[in-house]
Parts: structure tokens; sequence; C-alpha cells
């Protein structure tokens, strides 16, 4: 077998199984949501109380919420390599964006694109704000997420509604 073959079936085979390298996965509360960046996280954590101390767009409406998600850095072989995530929820739930809510689901899906051929994501998220009288209600949401069908990451998070107590008389 000829040297320079065998040589250049490794470097293909090296350069294949590398196809994209992701560096300082975190996973948590986000802060410094503005319009420039999507912040970072600050705070790495899976129990996510959402306390409604920030604001985001859902629906069209602004409301109180908590932001929450993930970033990485990231090396991939071009810019626009594809991420495809799937959510399963311990609870049906209605997903939300800044223009639209969905019907109830325990499933979803959604993919992105990497934009330069290396960087720094963010996947900022929030939750609205509501409150319960039962007790606290928690969702347990379990993400994986793949690139060309190889696990990439995974990531939990427990979303945690506040109760309502009710007035006290004094």
């Amino acid at each position: 077998m000829n040297v320079k073959y065998l040589l250049l079936c490794l470097a293909l085979l090296a350069s294949s199984t590398h196809a994209l390298e992701i560096k300082d996965f975190k996973s948590g509360l986000i802060c410094a949501i503005n319009k420039k960046d999507m912040g970072w996280v600050c705070i790495e954590k899976e129990d996510i109380e959402i306390t409604g101390q920030s604001s985001c767009i859902a629906n069209g409406k602004e409301e109180k919420c908590t932001w929450y998600g993930y970033s990485y850095h990231y090396e991939a072989e071009q810019a626009g390599e594809q991420i495809d995530c799937k959510y399963h929820y311990s609870t049906a739930v209605n997903p939300v964006n800044p223009v639209s809510q969905k019907a109830a689901t325990e499933e979803d899906t959604f993919t992105y694109k990497l934009p330069k051929k290396s960087g720094y994501y963010i996947n900022a998220q929030y939750s609205l704000l509501g409150v319960t009288k039962e007790g606290k209600h928690e969702t347990v949401s379990k993400v994986e997420c793949f690139h060309k069908d190889k696990l990439l990451f995974k990531y939990r998070f427990k979303t945690i509604l506040p109760t309502i107590f009710p007035p006290s008389n004094i």
C-alpha cells in the first residue's frame, strides 16, 4: 500500500471526526440581556426559579419573565453548521416566543445554524412569570442537541413557578 495514500486516508478520517468542537459549555441563569448581545450564562444551575425580575417580548407583548439558557465557544468546519435539538418536558407546556405561542406539548424541537466558522454562541430562553395556588409548579426539561445525527451536548432545567400566598390579616 502506498504510504502517501495511507496518510491521506488518515488525515481525512481525522478531519471528519472534528467537524464541530464545543468548548466551555455552560447552562443556567443568563445576565445582561440587551439588544446588542444576548448576554452570558452568569450562574450555572439546573433549578431555575421563575421570578419575573426581567422583561421579555412574548406573543407580541412585554411580559415579566426569567432568562436562562446555555452558551459555548465553538470551532466548526464551516459557517452555517446546523444544530438540531429535541426537548422532552415532564409536563405539557405551551412554548412561547416573541411572536407566537404553540399548543401544549411534552416534546418539541428546534434547529439553528452557527453563524461563523468559530465563535461564541448563546441560546437565551425565558419563562413567563406565572403563579399557582396549589404549591410550587415544577417542569423538568431535558434537551439533547445533535450535529449530523451525533450527540453534541445535553442539558437539563427544572423551572419552578412561585406560589401565591393569601394576604395576611394584620
